[in-house]
């Protein structure tokens, strides 16, 4: 019975110091386990990480940042050309030689523009200028939104691919042939197209104008032929007209009309329609100026993406070196690969270790998401369980290292310590055995001496 009391004494002081452990050094008493990375994104440089509680999934995923502050002396931009790879050095004031043309890094800046994105949505972005010179940069650019420039409003419109960008302008209005009480509309302007009216008159659309001079302006206008028995007379119906047989409804321009239409192939194309009927058309390719042949205006196109998302120089992760020659401007962001003439351009940004930060997100949210640094950890309780990712835990290729940690519980630290005590008092209290009388009596041996 003693030896049975003695050990639960020493198992209840052994539980009591365990808990004291627990609270002040958890990360050494707990365990590890390895998050496979399931997805990387190197332009965001974004890492998701997935892991199975008994609750479901936990989404996990890890943005690598690097600060705009750090020192950009040592980035690099390393050049393809077929030959070889040569790296220069990524500063402002560099001059090295591109497909037989000079090219100087004019600026090494925090990047903007539009990430590819399966959920974003067709999206342009354009530097305009109305004085030579003097440029807004990175203007952004959606269908249903408009940008205006002094007299000019410039929308995007996303076309299918059998469709061309002028049937898309007609789909802006409609025309129609008045019948009595009724009016039988058409909704859009293809040649040809009409409808015979109750007195047996044939009406017929010859022509749809977006711009037609008349003394009141220059407006929309078609012309269509009406036809009664073996006569035929043409007819020009403006928006503004009072026409008893034909009526137009649509815009008239207020602005001159710089309409982009844009597909998943190929470039994107323009009409620019001035407001005295003329118009010119072309197609817009990157980093390569536009200008107006009536107009002092300057245009850029800087990104397209049929599905992507905008990215301000604000929350940009990821910095780009500009580089500019007589006749053309390219932007290299970090991480990307660009077309420079017949090279093909990477920035590579070369950082000490420190200067490399995560921030963790964790879905559903829990808290506003920590951001650490070399030498630093993030603590965080997931699926009831006390966890912690170090900064050295943390591999985008690999996985995430989350160490799980013991829970600390003062109920349990008083119950181990309590029992230890009251053991302790029982054991004190209780009486000691008596020996036996044959041990309790003092015997003497007698020896004889001579």
């Amino acid at each position: 019975m003693r030896y049975f009391l003695y050990s639960l004494i020493l198992l209840s002081a052994l539980g009591a110091i365990r808990e004291v452990s627990v609270g002040l050094f958890p990360e050494r008493l707990g365990s590890s386990m390895l998050i496979p990375v399931v997805e990387y994104d190197s332009n965001t440089r974004t890492g998701i990480f997935d892991l199975s509680t008994h609750e479901g999934i936990v989404r996990l995923s890890v943005s690598s940042t690097s600060p705009l502050v750090a020192s950009s002396e040592k980035d690099e931009l390393l050049v393809e050309d077929g030959s070889g790879e040569v790296v220069y050095p990524a500063r402002e004031g560099e001059v090295f030689s591109l497909s037989g043309e000079q090219y100087t890094v004019t600026q090494v800046r925090p990047w903007s523009g539009i990430l590819s994105d399966p959920m974003g949505i067709p999206l342009i972005s354009l530097s305009l200028s109305s004085e030579a010179g003097s440029w807004v940069e990175n203007q952004l650019l959606a269908p249903k939104r408009s940008l205006v420039v002094d007299q000019t409003r410039i929308e995007l419109y996303q076309l299918k691919l059998d469709q061309s960008l002028e049937s898309l302008l007609k789909q802006r209005g409609r025309w129609g042939i008045l019948d009595e009480d009724e009016t039988l509309w058409f909704d859009d302007f293809t040649p040809g197209s009409g409808a015979e009216s109750s007195d047996g008159s044939v009406f017929t659309l010859l022509e749809f104008r977006l711009t037609y001079t008349t003394p009141e302006g220059v407006i929309p206008a078609i012309r269509v032929r009406i036809q009664q028995g073996d006569e035929s007379r043409d007819r020009i119906v403006t928006t503004r007209s009072a026409d008893l047989q034909v009526v137009l409804e649509f815009p008239d321009p207020q602005y001159h009309q710089f309409t982009i239409g844009v597909t998943e192939l190929g470039d994107p194309e323009f009409i620019l329609h001035y407001l005295d009927g003329t118009s010119e058309r072309g197609v817009m390719l990157p980093n390569v100026v536009w200008k107006a042949a009536s107009l002092p205006l300057w245009m850029r196109l800087e990104q397209y993406e049929s599905s992507g998302v905008f990215v301000s120089a604000d929350e940009s992760p990821l910095l780009e070196a500009v580089l500019e020659h007589e006749t053309q401007r390219v932007r290299v962001r970090q991480g990307a690969a660009v077309r420079g003439g017949d090279a093909l351009i990477r920035y590579r940004r070369v950082l000490p270790e420190d200067a490399i930060r995560y921030t963790l997100h964790v879905e559903p949210p829990q808290w506003t998401s920590p951001v650490f640094g070399s030498g630093e950890h993030v603590s965080l309780r997931l699926a009831g369980r006390n966890c912690r990712v170090d900064y050295a835990g943390v591999d985008m290729s690999r996985g995430l290292e989350m160490g799980v940690l013991p829970q600390f519980s003062l109920l349990r630290l008083g119950i181990f310590a309590g029992l230890s005590i009251v053991l302790l008092l029982v054991k004190r209290r209780k009486p000691s055995k008596p020996l036996p009388d044959d041990q309790n009596s003092l015997q003497y041996s007698v020896f004889d001496y001579p």
